[in-house]
């Protein structure tokens, strides 16, 4: 094949170990590094809620940082979004409890967001929409 960067070596995706080589541009190869690496993310520490964004800053639903506290908790915009979405009351209590309460737990939001029905996911992604969030969803 000559003198080819590695940039240039991109596989034909065959799944036998006589698999095709071409040479193409760097583009494709870029492409696979980022499905590989999202696999990769999936696969060692999905997590179990969203990622929100504002002011073009991501923060994860229930993340026990200060600046999280402040845009939900200190801003009102979380009582907002909890008033507008669908979701059983038992849920909204909890969710505002462990996002803004001193009792804030990661982790019992996690479990909150885990055993909400798709639905009640979909009510809350939509709701932090409508007031102003970018969402990412990220499943598992």
């Amino acid at each position: 094949m000559g003198d080819v960067s590695p940039s240039e070596i991109v596989a034909t995706g065959r799944t036998d170990h006589d698999a095709d080589i071409s040479v193409k541009g760097g583009g494709n190869m870029k492409a696979w590094f980022l499905i590989i690496a999202g696999m990769t993310f999936f696969a060692g520490g999905c997590t179990s809620t969203f990622m929100m964004v504002k002011n073009g800053t991501g923060y994860m639903l229930g993340s026990e940082s200060n600046e999280v506290y402040r845009i939900l908790c200190e801003s009102g915009d979380l009582q907002k979004i909890l008033l507008e979405a669908q979701l059983r009351q038992e849920a909204k209590d909890e969710l505002y409890k462990y996002n803004c309460s001193p009792e804030r737990s990661r982790d019992k939001v996690k479990q909150v967001y885990t055993a909400m029905v798709p639905a009640e996911r979909k009510a809350l992604r939509i709701a932090f929409k409508s007031n102003g969030y970018e969402i990412n969803a990220m499943h598992c």
